[in-house]
């Protein structure tokens, strides 16, 4: 009986199939917090930073119709509104890759615009 096992092939390709669930959903975000966690991950919290709009107003107008301002519509405190979307945990080193990964898409996509305004 042979026991001598047959050297395994280091594969040459890899095939990613790349499928997104019916409720894959799209986020706008402009903003980001988070942090390491207390096991040494990352924590990346989205969020779409924004005013809300009243829930309702009243506007006074003058003798010619037209709107005049009253004291009711300066707010006296601003209120934003950080509407949290989604929480990504990651290891550093993926932290790491997606870092480089936005650096580089950023880099190419200004390249890009660079040949695009230079051919005008």
């Amino acid at each position: 009986m042979d026991t001598t096992e047959t050297p395994q092939k280091i594969p040459t390709k890899v095939r990613f199939i790349h499928k997104k669930p019916e409720n894959y959903q799209y986020y706008s975000v402009n903003g980001v917090m988070g942090g390491v966690t207390s096991r040494g991950d990352f924590e990346v919290d989205f969020f779409f930073e924004h005013m809300d709009i009243p829930e309702e107003q009243i506007i006074n107008y003058d003798e010619e119709g037209k709107p005049k301002p009253t004291d009711e519509e300066i707010p006296t405190d601003v209120i934003v509104i950080r509407d949290f979307k989604v929480g990504i945990i990651m290891s550093p080193k993926q932290a790491e890759d997606v870092g480089n990964w936005l650096i580089n898409t950023i880099s190419n996509y200004r390249k890009q615009m660079e040949k695009m305004t230079n051919k005008k």
